[in-house]
């Protein structure tokens, strides 16, 4: 079971197409939002994070393998889905080699599409799990713990799909963004909480629902994870494999 809708982007240049997907995905456990071209799913996808896109390949202005490297600049994670006429098959195996995971044949029926999205999701899974297995074996080499801090804020938004990761140890912090809160508000996320805490909404926070906190256990502080849909028990998991391999490193 999810937690919560999986987000989805839409972009094609025909708001029938737009109107169609928005209305028949919501109901198999999909949150959409559409973008009328490639400029705007730049914006979108720029302004929040999407498991997956599914893009037209054929757009006046900027056209789908064009869209498709733009947003894999914005997230190299994001599974893209590209939708292709007759006659473009060729291009869509481009888009292919660009980092898009399938395609599929226009007209599609929405059951075609969600057996698409499905696969996609299957392959973002894997890739979490590769993410954490890289991880381990830097960790596990137990490095200087400068870099132990700069690893786990590298893999973190990899290995549970977060926006923002921080991890403290005594008053040293390290972070893998600027955006976000502060130091100071990270800090006390971590300081307050002695155990795993997943939530649907942050107080005071506009930029981000969901808060993920998990002890470094053995060692002393922990790791904070926000992003903007909520945290599943998948997401807790990882998060704590993670947790106890910087704990165990800083050791």
């Amino acid at each position: 079971m999810r937690a919560g809708r999986v987000p989805v982007l839409v972009i094609d240049d025909e708001r029938d197409i737009l109107e169609m997907v928005s209305f028949a995905l919501p109901h198999e456990d999909f949150e959409v939002a559409t973008a009328l071209g490639g400029a705007a799913a730049i914006e979108a996808a720029s302004a929040r994070r999407f498991a997956i896109a599914v893009t037209d390949l054929k757009m006046p202005g900027m056209d789908g393998l064009t869209t498709i490297r733009a947003l894999k600049r914005i997230d190299a994670d994001l599974e893209i889905v590209v939708a292709t006429g007759y006659g473009t098959v060729e291009t869509a195996l481009e888009c292919l080699r660009e980092g898009a995971f399938d395609y599929i044949h226009k007209p599609f029926e929405i059951g075609e599409l969600v057996l698409v999205l499905e696969r996609a999701l299957a392959q973002r899974a894997l890739a979490r799990v590769e993410e954490l297995h890289a991880a381990s074996v830097e960790l596990i080499a137990r490095p200087p713990r400068q870099r132990v801090l700069q690893l786990a804020a590298l893999h973190g938004p990899r290995v549970v799909t977060a926006e923002l990761c921080a991890v403290m140890v005594g008053d040293e912090l390290v972070r893998s963004t600027v955006n976000g809160p502060t130091d100071d508000e990270l800090r006390a996320h971590a300081a307050c909480r002695a155990e795993p805490l997943r939530t649907t909404r942050l107080e005071g926070e506009t930029d981000f629902a969901a808060l993920l906190v998990v002890p470094l256990t053995p060692s002393p502080g922990a790791l904070v994870l926000l992003r903007r849909a909520p945290f599943a028990d998948s997401d807790a998991q990882r998060a704590a494999v993670l947790a106890a391999l910087v704990g165990l490193a800083l050791t």
